[in-house]
């Protein structure tokens, strides 16, 4: 089989790609009597597929499977499709279909666009009836569930706050399951539908704090009346303070209110920490430099086969570049190695090779989630020097923006000489060279909006209410008090579990002054209590000396 000319076909957004072994290697060529050959092979591949989950769970997703030779141009091989057909459907996300045949591909994931290529295309239609039936009918149901608490008298309250912090413990546990599912940095359809569900539960226990508050206003005043139509010293004096109205025997209402003082404080931190952050890049790494064993090899290449002609190459003297700052590099192997070599004319040549490289990216989240970070690959040769081996910065770009969290912009590309330009860390040698591919990064800011800031800034209007809620009213205070607090020391520790830090950041600043307005109103509500039992208690007192 070895003796058989077979064109080296890739799959260009493969991350990997494997021959399935099931005690051999599972291939096979087939040549009819008209002298047409088949050759088949089983692979297992794993594929780009950039997925767009603004409407999740209602989206419908493209993924292409791209077949392409990097070794040969439109001119030397034509691909062309014959069939493609899904054997099982198998996926338990999606219900996965074939679209009609294209035979043109996207460009940007050609490392030259004159490669011959082929492209499928698969629709994945998701599920839906699994969303209904674990998220969606479930949170309805607890919404449902807290929606009877409108029915509830008022001074039933163990009842009340049952019902309100049961369906809102049950609507944090699904949001948490639903973020961990789809890691997206965006906000989706579904966080819509969970934002909506919150907002009924937080206007409920508005509702029910009013309410409590009314109800004792109207007992208060009864009882005032009451008591004061039956004291027979109509000229009792009667003692009034800021919210306060006491009479004979107990004061009948409480509206204290203090305005909040705001202060801008600016905090400035000097400790400087870095976090180390582990991104992936898949770039079309460019090489150039001029070799005198590679021209004498192209002329004469016309009478080699391909793998004497391959193997050559790989023999001749080329330039060993690296990643300086990369953790892990490798060639991506799409059923062939992706790599190429191009010889434009007798002092020009081009390597091509498509690499998978998990690069070190140092990040300073002071000003997380409004950060904009800039992530350098450093390209440098570590056998040649600067007197052998001349660099130039070629061409920048980014192949697909599909990062979830950041929008990836190609900033800077230079080459490197000065050693004061470059740090000791990424210098082992002095007389090295370097190019530096800068790729800036903007965080999508419209997530946390949505997701963190929205909702806490919610929960501390929620219990600012508090403030006109009567003393003794104390089942609603405990109510709009306990339950922002928890809420928002669960979405701190999803926001510890998101960033891993040792250092504050601006979303950390922001979180300490929800939950200190919390603990503030804690304190403003225990000083109320004891200061109302000061005055009920000096009155009573007042009240046995007058008889």
């Amino acid at each position: 089989m070895k003796k058989f000319w077979i064109p080296s076909l890739s799959i260009s957004n493969a991350l990997s790609v494997k021959i399935i072994e099931s005690i051999q290697l599972m291939r096979k060529l087939f040549i009819d009597p008209f002298g047409s050959m088949r050759f088949v092979e089983r692979h297992n591949a794993r594929i780009y597929c950039f997925m767009n989950l603004k409407k999740y769970p209602h989206d419908h997703q493209l993924c292409h499977l791209i077949l392409t030779s990097i070794s040969y141009n439109n001119t030397g091989v034509m691909i062309r499709l014959k069939s493609a057909t899904i054997l099982r459907d198998e996926n338990p996300r999606f219900q996965i279909t074939v679209l009609p045949k294209r035979n043109f591909c996207i460009s940007t994931f050609l490392p030259t666009e004159e490669n011959v290529c082929l492209m499928i295309t698969y629709e994945l239609i998701r599920r839906l009836n699994y969303y209904m039936i674990r998220y969606y009918l479930l949170t309805f149901l607890a919404i449902m569930v807290s929606f009877v608490c409108f029915w509830i008298p008022v001074n039933m309250w163990p009842v009340r706050f049952a019902l309100t912090v049961v369906p809102l413990l049950n609507l944090i546990s699904q949001d948490i399951a639903i973020n961990n599912e789809i890691k997206v940095g965006y906000t989706t359809l579904f966080h819509w539908w969970m934002m909506c569900l919150h907002l009924i539960i937080y206007f409920e226990i508005v509702e029910y704090a009013l309410a409590l508050s009314w109800a004792h206003f109207i007992m208060d005043k009864k009882n005032f009346t009451t008591s004061q139509q039956q004291t027979m010293d109509i000229n009792y004096p009667r003692t009034v303070l800021i919210g306060y109205y006491f009479g004979n025997k107990d004061f009948f209402l409480l509206l204290l209110f203090f305005p909040m003082l705001i202060e801008t404080n600016r905090f400035k931190i000097r400790i400087s920490l870095r976090l180390n952050r582990l991104i992936n890049f898949d770039y079309d790494k460019k090489e150039e430099w001029s070799c005198q064993t590679i021209l004498d090899l192209s002329i004469e290449s016309e009478s080699y086969s391909d793998d004497t002609f391959n193997k050559k190459i790989n023999d001749s003297r080329l330039p060993k570049l690296f990643i300086a700052n990369a953790l892990s590099a490798r060639v991506v192997f799409a059923l062939e190695p992706s790599k190429k070599l191009i010889i434009i004319d007798r002092k020009r040549f081009i390597s091509l090779k498509r690499l998978r490289t998990t690069i070190r990216c140092d990040f300073n989240l002071k000003s997380f989630p409004v950060d904009t970070q800039f992530c350098p690959i450093i390209i440098s040769s570590i056998d040649f020097d600067q007197s052998r081996l001349s660099f130039k910065a070629g061409l920048l770009r980014i192949i697909a923006e599909s990062h979830p969290e950041f929008r990836l912009i190609p900033w800077s590309i230079q080459a490197i000489m000065n050693r004061n330009q470059i740090d000791d860390f990424w210098d082992p040698v002095f007389e090295e060279k370097y190019v530096i591919a800068t790729i800036k990064m903007v965080r999508r800011a419209e997530f946390y909006v949505i997701r963190y800031y929205l909702p806490t800034f919610l929960l501390v209007l929620i219990n600012f209410v508090g403030f006109w809620i009567p003393v003794n009213a104390w089942p609603a205070r405990v109510t709009i008090m306990v339950i922002p607090l928890v809420d928002l020391i669960s979405e701190d520790i999803a926001i510890n579990n998101r960033i891993k830090v040792n250092h504050t950041t601006i979303m950390h600043v922001w979180m300490i002054a929800m939950q200190a307005f919390i603990y503030l109103s804690i304190i403003e509500y225990s000083l109320a209590i004891a200061w109302a039992h000061f005055v009920t208690d000096k009155a009573n007192h007042r009240k046995i000396q007058g008889k």
